[in-house]
């Protein structure tokens, strides 16, 4: 079997929580020959937890709005690139920042805040918020391919 040298996936969603687990679900079956169980597993808890926090706190789950963005993993790098966008107002997420600088224990709780930031850190995702914050790019290597 001829091994693809990129994945590119583009997703947009109206809507609620509903809609997430399909999109999920739909997003990991394009990805599912190339990454291991593990990565499979992280990829899948790290975009549950975006969408989640897009119709939620970003979209304040106006099923009217959107939830949109990509993902895309060069097979022969192992780079994984993910961005999730909303249509909500943003976030001042240099603010939850520092309030886990000043308090590392407190993204170990089960609070509404923070789980998100936890959770890129924990499988190895580098980040980047867009000014407003309602858009997030992430980046990671991946070492192990199927």
């Amino acid at each position: 079997m001829l091994k693809r040298a990129e994945i590119h996936r583009e997703f947009s969603y109206l809507g609620g929580l509903a809609s997430i687990q399909e999109t999920v679900k739909g997003l990991l079956a394009s990805f599912k020959e190339s990454l291991i169980d593990e990565e499979e597993f992280a990829l899948k808890m790290v975009l549950t937890e975006l969408f989640n926090n897009a119709v939620l706190h970003g979209n304040k789950s106006d099923a009217d709005l959107r939830v949109f963005g990509e993902v895309s993993l060069n097979c022969e790098t192992g780079d994984l690139t993910i961005s999730v966008s909303d249509e909500g107002e943003g976030f001042n997420w240099q603010s939850v920042l520092e309030d886990q600088r000043i308090c590392p224990d407190k993204e170990q709780t089960l609070s509404e805040n923070g789980r998100g930031f936890m959770l890129i850190r924990i499988y190895g995702y580098s980040y980047e918020f867009n000014e407003q914050g309602n858009s997030v790019a992430l980046h990671k290597n991946l070492e192990n391919l199927k």
